[in-house]
């Protein structure tokens, strides 16, 4: 299919579209100002900033290639990108637009790279629509157009950017249409406040120096703010007036000098004369709500968290309901949402759920929060505890805040997200996996070459499989954001075991469930057979862990020995395991147990060892190094940092494959709501 006249061209034949234009791309309706598509199939969808940029270089010189050296350059800025990265977001791109067989929109070339090749015309607010295309084309646009501007019941949400600095932006605030936020620039280690006013595109700083300000709070008049200083050695609250003529921060004072080793005190203002605080007075102390009295500097505890919990981390007042929010840490996977209502000095807990959660949004009058789960916006009905989704993204967002009543903001994207990277002996680094999301707990099959990992990149955490030849395939499509905490491959990268709540799943290269373990039982460390015929695992018994493995032939359960992790050794029927509370290696051959006399630590994981003939590879006691150990020498030796604690290995030739954490762009986007 060859690209069709364009009306709107400048002289170098590129097309030229103003940014409040919509565009028709082939059966798609695409809004460049909003980033929004709505293809054939009547689904609007938001795409990022990079895959917007891509569509633009594309579609504003049809029928021309434009090389991955090319797109490097002018989409991604220079910047190093894996061949992968620009595959990965072409493919996005052809799903968004609704690409099929008889529906073409980027053709790739060999050896050429990428074309546009759709129908393109521009929709002008003082024009008519060109009839240019068949009727039945036409009609499915007509019928999309109806669709965009009538369908009010079904409201599209589009978030709109309020900072395009670069760099990092959170933890925001807003009042009578001032912004404030913590921004950290490219190269510099240290967060400053920023502000500008909505709407608007200049920045003013308001605070600059070798420190960290965050947890920014308007106080209730808006004539003053609150934040937390921390300097590596000390944490303080400083108040601060606000000069909102000439944007700039007036008179700032420390009032309150916080316990030496925090890094952060969240905030909220109680009255003109008093703030809510999360604190602690010791390290042996859970997080606890304390009014605290900015005259009198007194200190005064309202929650009493128990023991057994982490603390109450985070708080938030609505001025209109008079009611407290607060997040109590039950574990690391678990937030309770709890109200304290002033008034009557009451305490109510209203939501559990199963995620960490950061900061939290108050609208309807005080009635309601609103609350991230995953890249999730939800209501929270603070009467009934009723949890109703808000806004669901396709990229990571987080710490929600209060615009006004018909608005809240969040921040997109991750602060840090994690790569995949592939490491030799001699200190060389390759990044493997790479994108805008968090890559991690790769997973290497020594026979296909195939290397299955986990993956945040579709909003939810998802189980994917990079190919020898680098294609990535999603291979589960969990409608939950699950917690995976043990990945394994099978050598020949037919099989993947994973363990999710404590059970054992076993899919096929194509994401087939092939085996689920019965509930009531916890099962962890699943590791595959050399010969690729059966599975070991670490089975809960009687407060006992217990070793057994399962033939694929009918999956019946054989016992073998009572251990933690197993390693099957690449060669021979035998394998390596480790005892709980054990940190010594032991070898099991034809059935004979025996310890190697190895010391390899406390091992939690298979992704936490490897054993090679004569060579365990393994995570040191710090959890950031490896560790190379001969069985027969006992000789230990120190192989490379690691930023993560599990890795995998490819035996031959030697390369160890680990995930590594890298600083990513964030921005502060707003969103209208709609039915509350």
């Amino acid at each position: 299919m060859s690209a069709k006249l364009i009306r709107c061209r400048d002289s170098t034949g590129r097309l030229t579209v103003a940014k409040s234009n919509k565009l028709i791309l082939g059966h798609c309706i695409y809004d460049p100002g909003t980033r929004t598509i709505c293809n054939k199939n009547h689904s609007p969808q938001v795409i990022g900033h990079v895959q917007a940029k891509l569509l633009e270089k594309l579609y504003r010189s049809p029928s021309v290639y434009f090389s991955n050296a090319d797109l490097q350059r002018d989409v991604w800025d220079n910047r190093f990108i894996e061949k992968i990265t620009i595959r990965t977001t072409v493919s996005y791109l052809r799903k968004a637009l609704g690409e099929s067989e008889d529906c073409r929109y980027i053709e790739s070339g060999r050896n050429k790279g990428y074309r546009f090749i759709a129908h393109i015309e521009e929709i002008s607010p003082t024009r008519r629509l060109k009839r240019f295309l068949p009727t039945t084309v036409t009609a499915i646009i007509l019928a999309l157009i109806t669709y965009i501007i009538f369908k009010a019941d079904t409201p599209v949400i589009v978030p709109e950017m309020q900072t395009t600095l670069l760099g990092q932006e959170f933890q925001a605030t807003v009042n009578d249409n001032l912004l404030v936020f913590s921004h950290k620039s490219p190269g510099n280690q240290y967060w400053n406040l920023y502000s500008k006013r909505l709407g608007q595109e200049r920045y003013f700083q308001l605070t600059d120096g070798q420190f960290d300000d965050s947890h920014a709070t308007f106080s209730p008049d808006g004539k003053k703010i609150a934040f937390n200083r921390h300097d590596g050695d000390t944490c303080k609250i400083i108040i601060a007036n606000v000069e909102r003529e000439r944007v700039e921060l007036a008179e700032p004072e420390v009032v309150f000098d916080c316990f030496a080793e925090l890094l952060s005190v969240s905030i909220a203002w109680k009255d003109k004369n008093n703030l809510y605080l999360s604190y602690i007075e010791s390290r042996s102390t859970p997080y606890r709500i304390y009014s605290y009295n900015i005259e009198t500097k007194k200190l005064t505890p309202i929650t009493s968290p128990s023991a057994t919990s982490m603390g109450d981390y985070y708080v938030t007042k609505s001025f209109e309901s008079k009611k407290v929010a607060f997040f109590r840490l039950i574990s690391r996977s678990k937030t309770e949402v709890w109200i304290y209502d002033e008034q009557i000095k009451d305490f109510t807990k209203i939501a559990s759920v199963p995620h960490l959660l950061n900061t939290a949004a108050w609208t309807d009058a005080g009635n309601k929060l609103i609350i991230q789960t995953g890249n999730q916006l939800n209501f929270l009905n603070i009467e009934n505890g009723e949890l109703k989704s808000l806004f669901a993204a396709n990229y990571p967002i987080s710490y929600p805040f209060t615009v006004n009543n018909k608005k809240i903001g969040f921040m997109r994207g991750s602060r840090k997200v994690k790569d995949i990277i592939q490491l030799t002996p001699d200190g060389n680094r390759e990044n493997l996996i790479t994108s805008s999301f968090n890559d991690y707990r790769p997973v290497y099959a020594q026979s296909s070459g195939d290397i299955a990992f986990i993956s945040n990149r579709t909003g939810r955490t998802q189980i994917w499989l990079r190919q020898k030849n680098g294609e990535l395939n999603q291979l589960t499509k969990f409608d939950e954001s699950f917690r995976i905490t043990d990945l394994a491959i099978s050598s020949n990268g037919e099989r993947i075991a994973f363990i999710i709540n404590a059970q054992l799943h076993i899919i096929s290269r194509n994401g087939e469930l092939i085996f689920s373990s019965s509930k009531g039982r916890i099962y962890k460390n699943p590791a595959f057979s050399n010969d690729n015929q059966s599975i070991y695992y670490s089975l809960l018994k009687k407060d006992l862990w217990f070793i057994e493995s399962r033939s694929f032939d009918d999956f019946t359960a054989t016992p073998l020995t009572d251990g933690y992790v197993v390693k099957p050794c690449y060669q021979g029927n035998c394998f390596y395991f480790t005892k709980f509370d054990d940190n010594l290696l032991y070898k099991s051959t034809n059935g004979a147990f025996e310890s190697t006399g190895a010391s390899v630590g406390d091992i939690l994981s298979p992704n936490q060892i490897e054993v090679i003939n004569d060579s365990v590879y393994y995570i040191g006691p710090n959890k950031r190094e490896l560790l190379h150990q001969s069985i027969k020498t006992r000789k230990i030796t120190s192989v490379t940092p690691l930023s993560s604690s599990h890795f995998s290995i490819e035996a031959n030739p030697l390369r160890f494959f680990t995930s590594a954490p890298r600083e990513s762009e964030t921005n502060l986007e707003v969103i209208e709501l709609f039915n509350q």
